[in-house]
């Protein structure tokens, strides 16, 4: 193989990186936290999965929420005196796995 040829082989391995990079980054930027409605509708189910994660909470805590997110990272931010940054997170990660 020439050098151009080589040459062409890097670079389209780099801008394949890029394009990898660049779609991962995009991801992470458009998740969002599902809708109040589609969490309301199916919270209940889900009220016992949240105390194993968050035992402080109580029932009634957890129920009040109604699986919106902002509710429940103030009470978690709140009962484990933890960042917003930090109980965003936590919610974020439990609720990706309910998807």
């Amino acid at each position: 193989m020439d050098k151009s040829a080589e040459q062409d082989k890097a670079l389209a391995a780099k801008q394949s990186a890029v394009e990898v990079s660049v779609e991962i980054s995009k991801q992470d930027a458009s998740f969002h936290f599902p809708s109040v409605d589609e969490l309301k509708g199916k919270w209940k189910e889900h009220v016992g999965a949240a105390k194993i994660v968050w035992g402080k909470l109580t029932d009634d805590e957890l129920l009040r929420a109604e699986g919106e997110a902002q509710k429940l990272i103030g009470l978690i931010q709140q009962r484990y005196a933890i960042t917003h940054e930090e109980a965003e997170r936590q919610v974020k990660h439990f609720l990706d796995k309910l998807k």
